[in-house]
């Protein structure tokens, strides 16, 4: 997804952040599976490493220029995800990576399965029904009520510290 002319995050075969800076396109790829992390600068790679913490930062110069990506676990259970990437020392942008649940029906989920549980018992303990069907009902209700809460992952622009900086003075 493209959040400005800055820089693009996608969680696609891992997650992905592009960054631009005069001209140069900086990519972050990461994988929470393996823990490798791949930085690219025009294609070639200028950091690369493992990491199993909740804290991680790539550091590289290109003419002149330090460069500076730290991605941060903030909760791995609720799937928030900071990365920041900074020129010379200063934070040029910072993104929030999380994951959405989608929010559940769960009053016809509810009534889905009670009614729908109550007639196959009732005719299950009659003997009108056999045992595989009461068990393929339990299956495909149970598969039926984890994948209607699936999510997605969102990316957010948070802002940079020198912009907390000046909505605290206005403020002020």
């Amino acid at each position: 997804m493209k959040l400005h002319e800055n820089v693009e995050c996608s969680v696609k075969n891992g997650m992905n952040f592009t960054f631009f800076d005069e001209g140069k396109m900086i990519i972050f790829k990461g994988s929470s599976f393996t823990g490798r992390e791949i930085v690219t600068l025009d294609g070639e790679v200028v950091s690369d490493q493992k990491s199993y913490r909740r804290n991680s930062i790539h550091n590289f110069e290109h003419a002149g220029k330090n460069y500076q990506i730290q991605l941060v676990a903030n909760s791995i259970v609720k799937g928030d995800i900071d990365c920041h990437f900074s020129v010379n020392d200063k934070i040029v942008t910072s993104y929030k990576l999380n994951y959405e649940k989608k929010k559940k029906n769960s009053v016809a989920l509810f009534l889905v399965i009670f009614f729908g549980g109550g007639l196959i018992g009732f005719n299950w303990s009659a003997g009108h029904l056999p045992t595989w069907a009461l068990v393929l009902f339990i299956c495909l209700a149970s598969l039926w009520g984890g994948l209607s809460n699936k999510g997605r992952w969102v990316c957010h622009e948070s802002k940079t510290q020198a912009e907390n900086f000046v909505s605290a003075d206005k403020q002020a």
